[in-house]
């Protein structure tokens, strides 16, 4: 008997099950603000629907980037997006998991 895994299709953040259009990856860096303000300018003219903007807490960051998170998800909620965040299970859990360090074989790499 074969089992087939299910895609999931909505996800569940605070007992909130979302079922977006779009899920955004943001680490609130000046790259992904300057993508949200691109993606509101552009929600304005081609409505994009229900959008998530993601961010994915690595336990990496200097002690004043949740300060910079919480202002990056303050304004992707005025530009009427969702905000959600996931916390990485570090590096040594990983590690742990997998039995091995990552190898640079395991990357991937993308050229431009």
């Amino acid at each position: 008997m074969t089992t087939e895994r299910a895609t999931p299709t909505s996800f569940d953040f605070d007992g909130q099950a979302l079922r977006p259009d779009y899920v955004v990856k943001c680490s609130y860096g000046n790259d992904s603000i300057a993508l949200l303000q691109w993606l509101h300018e552009y929600d304005q003219k081609h409505p994009l629907g229900k959008v998530v903007v993601l961010y994915n807490d690595t336990g990496w960051a200097t002690n004043w980037w949740p300060g910079r998170v919480a202002n990056g998800e303050k304004m992707a909620r005025q530009y009427g997006f969702l905000t959600a965040q996931t916390m990485s299970k570090g590096m040594r859990k990983l590690v742990e998991n997998h039995s091995m360090w990552p190898r640079r074989t395991m990357q991937t790499i993308v050229s431009v």
